[in-house]
């Protein structure tokens, strides 16, 4: 029963975040470009897989949501991140949190970040 726990925590996780990017972002109507990107590198990410990204994540988020519209969050190709909790509030239209391709959101099982 406690892996199963385990297992089940990173997809209540999942689907929660995909539910609060879809709230305000649709794939389909997204526009061929947004006047601010934000890239998660650039904010002191790592994507190796290892170390805890969530706070370069959150200031990546935080920073590009404030700018109010057209603006994009990317976790560029080929990466792992690590995160825990992130918050994707705010009110910012037309804001994407982009997951390139290649690119994994590993969430952590570690219950002290929650």
């Amino acid at each position: 029963k406690k892996h199963s726990v385990y297992i089940m925590t990173p997809l209540f996780v999942a689907i929660a975040v995909i539910c609060g990017i879809s709230n305000g972002y649709h794939y389909f109507n997204r526009p061929a470009s947004y006047d601010h990107q934000c890239n998660v590198m650039d904010y002191g990410a790592k994507g190796d897989g290892k170390t805890n990204d969530s706070a370069a994540i959150q200031k990546a988020i935080n920073d590009c949501y404030g700018k109010g519209s057209s603006a994009q969050v990317l976790l560029p190709e080929s990466k792992t991140f690590l995160v825990g909790p992130l918050n994707l509030k705010g009110s910012c239209d037309n804001c994407a949190f982009t997951i390139s391709k290649d690119t994994t959101l590993l969430v952590s099982n570690d219950r002290s970040k929650w």
